[in-house]
């Protein structure tokens, strides 16, 4: 059987929870076993990059890669979130971003439109997967460790854009060096803080890059708006992308036991955002029901948590979520399979 850069996506997907149950759960040992792994599973990312090259890009993988990106951020906030070492409200605002620019960008297509992005939405990867490597450190090492660490990182990055800025003035450096190279010495600055302070800067760094990535789309997303006015189909997915994404990450640093099922919640929706954006790009229909339904699954948990009592709500959490997570993987799985044909295609070059 020929493996493909399909299956190579899938299995890192499937394989995500297992790190992410060691970071939450685990100590001492398993933590690095947990970091290791993320590694090699961010390793699979540029090998199934080339086997897409390779080979050739299909539907299907142009809609996995991109999901599986997103989840393997969310893999590893939503478990800091419920160990403390992420404010719960970071994750509210790292995917708050992600659903809402991915329902803008749909609401766009819908319109025949384009909206440019900078060149910063593609930092944005970088620095949230570094970001929480240098969280995880700053935790895990004292500061003279973490600034030799931070000085032997950002070497390379500096001196490689030293020789295209001196030997190679021809070419332009590639655009992450330099900025990469102060974001590592950044880092080492933090260490004249307390561990806690360096990393609540670190988290404001991250979210500031994120939504700071997204802030042009979102304005020239608003624009069009205003010309050609909001419809039912903006609305509902606006509403999904605030509650899915913005509200209901939060829960994973306020009940820890529930951040296995959030997660799956999550990868259900990001899947959902995935479907649309190529079903709206194929087709220039947008359905609602799948946003309004995910989105008051959302809500349906959010109500739980506020009317239940403390201890009712923090001994059912669990199961509460695995019911939204099972609702989320059924609206993915439906949106799915009344489109599928769309998937079996390869795009035109």
């Amino acid at each position: 059987m020929r493996i493909t850069a399909n299956m190579v996506t899938m299995a890192r997907i499937v394989l995500l929870p297992i790190p992410c149950a060691m970071l939450l759960h685990g100590e001492g040992i398993w933590l690095w076993i947990a970091l290791w792994i993320y590694i090699a599973l961010g390793i699979t990312d540029f090998i199934d990059g080339y086997m897409a090259r390779r080979d050739g890009p299909t539907k299907l993988g142009g809609l996995l890669d991109p999901v599986a990106d997103k989840l393997f951020i969310a893999s590893i906030i939503l478990p800091l979130a419920g160990r403390g070492l992420c404010p719960y409200w970071v994750a509210g605002a790292l995917f708050s971003r992600e659903l809402l620019i991915t329902a803008l960008r749909s609401s766009v297509a819908l319109r025949d439109e384009t909206v440019r992005t900078s060149r910063l939405a593609k930092m944005k990867t970088i620095v949230q997967m570094g970001g929480v490597g240098t969280v995880f450190l700053t935790d895990q090492f004292a500061a003279p460790v973490v600034v030799w660490m931070a000085g032997a990182l950002a070497a390379p990055f500096g001196l490689s854009w030293l020789y295209f800025k001196i030997k190679r003035r021809d070419r332009e450096p590639p655009f992450f060096l330099g900025p990469v190279t102060i974001g590592f010495l950044f880092w080492a600055l933090l260490t004249r803080v307390p561990a806690d302070t360096s990393i609540l800067a670190q988290w404001l760094v991250i979210v500031g890059i994120t939504w700071v990535s997204g802030l042009d789309y979102v304005l020239g997303a608003l624009g069009l708006f205003r010309r050609t006015g909001l419809r039912s189909a903006d609305t509902a997915r606006s509403f999904w992308g605030l509650v899915q994404g913005g509200l209901v990450p939060c829960l994973a640093g306020l009940y820890p036991a529930a951040v296995l099922p959030l997660l799956v919640a999550l990868s259900a929706e990001l899947g959902t955002a995935g479907i649309d954006n190529v079903v709206v790009a194929e087709t220039r229909t947008g359905p609602t029901r799948p946003f309004l339904a995910a989105g008051l699954g959302g809500v349906g948990l959010l109500v739980f948590v506020v009317a239940g009592s403390p201890d009712q709500v923090v001994r059912w959490m669990p199961w509460a979520a695995s019911i939204l997570a099972v609702w989320s993987l059924a609206i993915v799985l439906r949106y799915y399979a009344v489109h599928r044909e769309l998937f079996r295609t390869t795009p035109k070059p």
